[in-house]
């Protein structure tokens, strides 16, 4: 049995083994190389993932920029070197008709009209009276458009505004004569938007604003909002009248926000800001200002035009509360500012016909008049008596010889007896204030 058991180099047995291991040998070449080749594939792969992983997070850096905007420009108050007043001749000219009748359809609009103290005059408020054509292409917005034919095709299409005259001497007015409405501040306000962040102005500011509004939708007007001061600069910030209330709403519920070069914007309803500015005056933060919403007297509404002009009590927004303007009208009204006065009398007393007069009184039970105790003033409230030097001079010569007459007689003059005192008697008032005068 034992001789039987083959040997390694003997038999068919061997030669099998040796071509079974021929083959792994074989078999091990070809996965050495197969392993080589994954490996130099792994390695173009992991180059390549490695550039597209560096793309990603370059991408997802300029993502994240775009996600966190630019903290919002501000105006220097104190000044800046590089200020500059928005300038409409930096515009090129043109002829384009849809850009004509709109600025010159914005100029006699129900936004404008009211508000415009120059173009009131000229049309006579609500009696729409023709305005010669030379007068509004000499605008500064409306010089750029040339040439003046060119104007005068393109308002004539226009379904607001009548244009009438021979060649050379047109003349303009609406087709409907403006209608005084007692809400019409409110109903600009209610489709009006309050929009902080801009800058510092610059020569194309305006012009920059509007182009950049454009985009969300029509709006009648973009007011630049500017200081009180005498360089009236510009603050920032503009209100834009959109063309109605939709447009305001689907400008408000854009998401994410408008953003100016990059930069954030305060963006509100001008309903809402008006709220805050209110709130912000009674507590006391802010000091109450006569200016309206453009940040300036509200022009066109004080003297005259009646209520389509805006007047005190029916214009929302206008200059009401500016007591200052008040105060200085009066005076030159001819009433009396009595707040410089020693005793401090003529502020809030005397309402009615004893107005100014500086008494407290009180009803007793029986119903008549008693003056209360009061500390003795040089000044008793009572009228004064203007007399003329002449006038004078007689007084103290008609004094001088009662006080003789007395001295005569034995008697002593009174300590009282002041010879610069006028007699008691009546005297022609008007005639003693033209004499002094």
């Amino acid at each position: 049995m034992g001789d039987q058991v083959a040997k390694p180099d003997e038999g068919v047995n061997n030669d099998v083994l040796e071509v079974k291991g021929q083959e792994i040998v074989d078999a091990g070449a070809e996965d050495t190389a197969a392993i080589e080749e994954q490996e130099k594939t792994d390695v173009v792969e992991a180059e390549k993932n490695t550039a597209e992983g560096e793309t990603e997070t370059k991408a997802g850096e300029d993502a994240s920029s775009v996600q966190r905007p630019k903290e919002m420009l501000k105006v220097n108050r104190k000044g800046c070197e590089t200020r500059q007043k928005s300038d409409a001749s930096i515009l090129p000219d043109s002829d384009n008709p849809h850009e004509i009748r709109k600025q010159v359809e914005f100029y006699f609009s129900d936004s404008n009209l009211p508000g415009d103290k120059f173009l009131w005059s000229q049309t006579d408020g609500s009696n729409n009276k023709p305005v010669p054509l030379s007068v509004i292409c000499n605008f500064s917005r409306m010089r750029r458009f040339k040439p003046h034919s060119a104007v005068v095709d393109a308002l004539k299409a226009s379904k607001h505004l009548v244009v009438e005259g021979s060649e050379g001497e047109e003349t303009i007015r609406r087709k409907q004569p403006y209608k005084p409405a007692d809400d019409r501040q409110y109903q600009i306000d209610e489709r009006s938007a309050y929009i902080k962040g801009f800058g510092e102005e610059q020569s194309s500011t305006q012009f920059d604003i509007e182009a950049f509004l454009a985009q969300y939708g029509e709006f009648n007007s973009v007011r630049l909002r500017r200081a009180d001061d005498e360089k009236k600069s510009f603050k920032g910030s503009v209100f834009v009248e959109w063309a109605d209330k939709d447009t305001l709403d689907k400008f408000m519920a854009l998401e994410p926000k408008p953003l100016w070069r990059e930069h954030t914007l305060e963006i509100k309803t001008k309903l809402e800001y008006k709220a805050f500015k209110a709130q912000e005056i009674r507590d006391g933060k802010i000091p109450m200002k006569g200016s309206n919403h453009f940040g300036r007297s509200q022009r066109g509404h004080r003297g005259g035009g009646g209520r389509g002009q805006g007047s005190r009590g029916n214009y929302r927004g206008s200059d009401a509360d500016d007591w200052k303007k008040r105060r200085d009208e009066d005076q030159r009204n001819g009433f009396e500012d009595r707040r410089g006065r020693r005793d401090n009398r003529g502020r809030g007393r005397g309402r009615g016909n004893n107005r100014g007069r500086g008494r407290d009184r009180a009803r007793n039970d029986n119903g008549r008049a008693k003056e209360q105790e009061r500390p003795v003033s040089h000044d008793d409230g009572r009228p004064k008596i203007n007399t003329s030097k002449e006038s004078e001079k007689i007084m103290k010569e008609v004094n001088a010889k009662s006080n003789t007459d007395a001295q005569a007689n034995g008697k002593r003059a009174r300590d009282g007896d002041n010879t610069d005192t006028p007699p008691a008697k009546k005297v022609d008032t008007k005639e003693a204030v033209a004499d002094a005068a």
